[in-house]
């Protein structure tokens, strides 16, 4: 089975880089769709394919909705049950989709901002479906784009992307949660970056259990003690639970 050539749905951070890494792969994107049409303009510029004026205009073999798990329902009632249709999404099942065997999923496990463009050899790609055919096809897609093409079902896709969501998204505010703190006692958050990036390069290539070190792994109850008096608020709740859990995995 061939290439298919692509249509977007969608103009936020994941479209944008989807679509920028088809485009270098030298995948044909026909047209894209978006609700709001000053971004479907821009993005349709950027990938210099044609914006398309409704949903069920759109002209690719395969349709990639790359929208918010709550508007994933609506938009797939909008298209033709005889297309083909993948969508983004890392926890919505492929049985509560509402559509007949020619959908499936193309999830990419990453964080996207149009900020950074993203190399998608490294990036995972989650592959689903019901029909074998399309199944194929997001295969054969998938490798022009990543090393690393994977088979899940709807619950190992649910399970990866709660993983991820641990990853990134509570790491990343954890991250701000310590910048605001460096900024409200003027200390110098770049004389922080160097153990940013050797937390994350330890990450790569050794177990977390094993790289666990700092006060509460420690049960040094007086330096948590007085790190807590030194905050208030939130803040000081996510540092008090995060200790109670470091506590409890290693001296119990």
């Amino acid at each position: 089975m061939g290439t298919p050539t692509i249509s977007i749905i969608g103009t936020g951070n994941v479209a944008f880089q989807l679509g920028v890494a088809l485009n270098e792969a030298g995948v044909e994107i026909l047209d894209i769709w978006g609700r709001d049409t000053n971004k479907a303009n821009q993005l349709s510029k950027e990938l210099e394919c044609l914006r398309a004026s409704t949903i069920k205009s759109l002209s690719g073999e395969l349709l990639i909705v790359c929208v918010s798990d709550d508007a994933i329902r609506e938009v797939l009632t909008n298209i033709n049950s005889s297309k083909f249709v993948a969508y983004t999404s890392g926890s919505l099942e492929l049985s509560a989709c509402g559509r007949a065997s020619n959908t499936g999923v193309f999830y990419p496990l990453q964080t996207f901002t149009k900020e950074q463009v993203v190399c998608f050899d490294d990036v995972p790609l989650l592959i689903e479906s019901q029909s074998s055919n399309l199944e194929e096809l997001l295969f054969e897609l998938a490798k022009k784009l990543s090393r690393h093409v994977l088979s899940v079902n709807s619950q190992q896709r649910k399970m990866y992307h709660l993983s991820a969501v641990w990853i990134n998204n509570f790491t990343n505010h954890i991250l701000f949660q310590a910048k605001s703190l460096a900024e409200e006692n003027n200390i110098d958050w770049a004389i922080l970056q160097p153990l940013i990036e050797k937390t994350a390069l330890k990450l790569t290539n050794c177990d977390p259990y094993n790289n666990q070190t700092g006060p509460a792994r420690r049960g040094d109850n007086s330096i948590i003690s007085s790190h807590e008096a030194m905050q208030t608020g939130i803040r000081k709740e996510l540092y008090s639970l995060i200790s109670k859990s470091i506590d409890q995995t290693y001296n119990k």
